[in-house]
């Protein structure tokens, strides 16, 4: 499973907060899940990584294979990838990840150099991170569950 690390502030503070204020975070890790899950089909959907740069095409060489260039499509025109990412509680802790043997290959990349056995270099199509959207709505799912736990709403 791919592992990120989160290291933003705001969103640190933020869950700071609402463990303090509800002591079970679960309820809202999981409805980060869920957010983070949409966020990662809209990346598929608009072919972007989480900073919104466009993902890379394909080479001349894929797209004669497959006969398209749809970037971490598979050839069959399978969405078998962008179908497999998963999240999952452990303790206080949210895991986001794919499901995928070769979704690492796909979000970080592979020099052909490094790896023998590929027909190619695979340039990073990363499709799991937390974009500014993605930030924005966790921060408001926090806000919304602390306020839960204060008794505000």
């Amino acid at each position: 499973m791919i592992r990120i690390e989160l290291d933003d502030q705001d969103v640190k503070r933020a869950l700071a907060g609402l463990e303090h204020a509800v002591g079970d975070i679960r309820p809202a890790l999981k409805n980060i899940g869920e957010a983070m899950l949409f966020g990662i089909d809209q990346r598929f959907a608009d072919q972007e990584a989480p900073d919104g740069k466009a993902w890379e095409g394909n080479a001349p060489a894929t797209i004669a294979r497959k006969g398209f260039d749809d970037p971490l499509v598979g050839a069959e025109r399978n969405l078998t990838l962008r179908t497999q990412n998963i999240y999952q509680l452990e303790g206080d802790a949210l895991l986001v990840g794919n499901t995928m043997e070769y979704a690492a290959m796909q979000q970080f990349g592979g020099d052909q150099q490094d790896f023998p056995h590929l027909w190619g270099d695979i340039p990073a199509r990363e499709f799991i991170g937390i974009s500014d959207e993605d930030e924005e709505e966790i921060v408001e799912i926090i806000t919304d569950h602390i306020a839960m736990g204060a008794g505000t709403r």
